[in-house]
């Protein structure tokens, strides 16, 4: 009996080690995220008077943010839980295998919440300091200065006549699109996960999710073009990135084309019971 409960200690120590060790990186990916959403100001740049790039009508999001954060965790999400499921379904029949499954599922989460936060960090050190003036930067500033007299001049010395400070600072980041870098990253993440834990029996509906998966990514970047929220160059560099994080985040932190490693995921149903070390 003692000898059981010194064993349940020991192990529950090991899942809370890593779980700390896992709060740890999360949160020093947090809190440079939430200060440059919350507190930072965007490297003010000028402008000239005959760039049209920048003269483009304000319009709505096709796909809002809200909209962007729904279907880029939440189909990672239901994606990691549906294949473990999947993969386990024959070995879920007491409460110990349940909660070995739950802790598989955190451990496949973690990466991915990882991953999430380095994308989204670069984007917004990107953006907050290059400042990049977005598509539709001269309607939402209305700026006081009068191109007839200025049209070949870099203008740096105006002030904004519109006095919606939120849209301001927002018309200052179009470098790179943040919802280009994370619909990349969700969905590409997804794309590697289902190419290494799903099985091939799937056949042609697995490369069909995955084509699937991809296009949604390609479809958010068109219409931040579209919306001339942004330029196509900063859709470009946001796929780019979000793909190459989701890539290397894929090989080097979850590890996904390699077998699990079993100090991870090992189930609670191993711990011997006390009838065990009764008998032993």
């Amino acid at each position: 009996m003692k000898s059981n409960i010194i064993m349940d200690i020991k192990i529950d120590r090991n899942y809370a080690r890593k779980c700390i060790l896992d709060f740890i990186p999360l949160f020093a990916l947090g809190m440079p995220l939430l200060l440059l959403n919350t507190i930072a100001n965007p490297f003010i740049r000028g402008y000239n008077c005959d760039d049209e790039s920048i003269r483009y009508p304000y319009k709505d999001n096709t796909i809002p943010s809200f909209l962007l954060y729904i279907y880029g965790f939440g189909i990672p999400i239901i994606t990691i839980i549906t294949i473990e499921l999947y993969n386990t379904r024959k070995n879920l029949n007491n409460e110990d295998e349940w909660k070995g499954f739950l802790w598989r599922v955190y451990c496949e989460f973690v990466p991915f919440i990882f991953g999430v936060e380095t994308s989204q960090l670069i984007t917004d050190t990107a953006k907050y300091s290059i400042g990049r003036l977005r598509p539709h930067f001269i309607d939402v500033c209305n700026p006081n200065i009068s191109c007839g007299i200025n049209t070949y001049q870099y203008i740096t010395n105006y002030r904004c006549m519109n006095t919606d400070v939120k849209k301001i600072k927002d018309s200052r980041l179009s470098f790179m699109s943040g919802h280009a870098s994370f619909s990349a990253f969700c969905m590409t993440y997804a794309v590697f996960y289902i190419q290494h834990k799903l099985d091939k029996r799937a056949g042609l509906v697995k490369k069909l999710i995955q084509f699937a998966l991809l296009y949604l990514a390609i479809y958010t970047g068109f219409t931040r073009i579209s919306d001339y929220k942004h330029h196509w160059s900063d859709v470009l560099v946001g796929w780019l990135q979000g793909t190459t994080v989701a890539i290397l985040i894929s090989i080097y932190v979850a590890k996904l084309h390699q077998k699990r490693q079993d100090r991870f995921y090992k189930p609670w149903s191993q711990i011997p019971t006390t009838e065990e070390n009764s008998a032993a």
